[in-house]
């Protein structure tokens, strides 16, 4: 981590980095006081482009210290784009200073997806760079990216996936199938006469089952005499043998 000392004046807020949704005043002045007293709170991260610092993590610390009437502060100074400090200050705040309300997570989301580094990325991805769920930005896309064609998208762990909705299209059409395959191919004790699967009982069930082995095979004459437990157990070994 590298810091040094910048002017306040030349520490640039109004690049659309700010990570939250309302500033909260009562945060202000206690960080105010804090400075006062001597305190060494985290260094503010600002994006150097070579002519402006742009804040993207520390508006409540730049806030407090611009009271204290002092025109230099301490900052972790990274090289990059103001394109670079907004993609940063999506993921700001998530494990230190004001915890972060249901606002600003959507806040964060919103400038994540807008931002040209999150075109292919996953809702996974996202939700992991901006420290919400998968559903909150798979919800949010909804809502701002209504008309977006879902494309192949890059997810956290870099390899490609099919979006989510597609997912479950596809699983929704196996199932389909699956189903369809079923009912072509009825078992013998669901496919006499007069009888559904919903009326069939226990009992005619193993009837049923009677009748039709009885006349293959000789075997099939210890349904009669054996308790269900046993019948349970006959019928799994003949299934293995046939």
């Amino acid at each position: 981590m590298i810091t040094e000392k910048v002017k306040l004046a030349e520490i640039r807020r109004d690049g659309g980095t700010q990570p939250r949704a309302t500033i909260n005043y009562d945060i202000i002045e206690e960080y105010k006081e804090a400075y006062s007293i001597g305190a060494r709170l985290p260094p503010p991260i600002v994006f150097y482009d070579g002519e402006n610092y742009w804040l993207a993590d520390g508006f409540h610390r730049h806030s407090a210290f611009a009271v204290t009437g002092l025109d230099e502060m301490e900052c972790e100074v990274r090289q990059g784009t103001l394109a670079d400090a907004v993609w940063y200050s999506c993921s700001a705040n998530q494990s230190h200073g004001l915890r972060r309300t249901n606002s600003d997570k959507r806040r964060a989301v919103c400038a994540a997806l807008e931002h040209p580094k999150s075109k292919g990325l996953s809702d996974s991805a996202i939700a992991e760079h901006c420290g919400v769920s998968h559903p909150t930005v798979a919800n949010i896309r909804k809502e701002i990216c209504p008309e977006t064609k879902e494309e192949t998208r890059k997810g956290k762990d870099g390899r490609e996936q099919k979006p989510s909705s597609e997912n479950r299209s596809k699983a929704a059409k196996k199932r389909k199938k699956k189903k369809e395959s079923t009912n072509n191919n009825p078992s013998p004790s669901s496919s006499r006469e007069g009888d559904s699967p919903q009326e069939a009982t226990p009992i005619s069930e193993l009837n049923r089952v009677k009748e039709f082995f009885s006349a293959s095979f000789q075997e099939a004459e210890l349904l009669a005499t054996v308790d269900r437990a046993e019948l349970k157990k006959w019928l799994l070994n003949w299934l293995e043998r046939y």
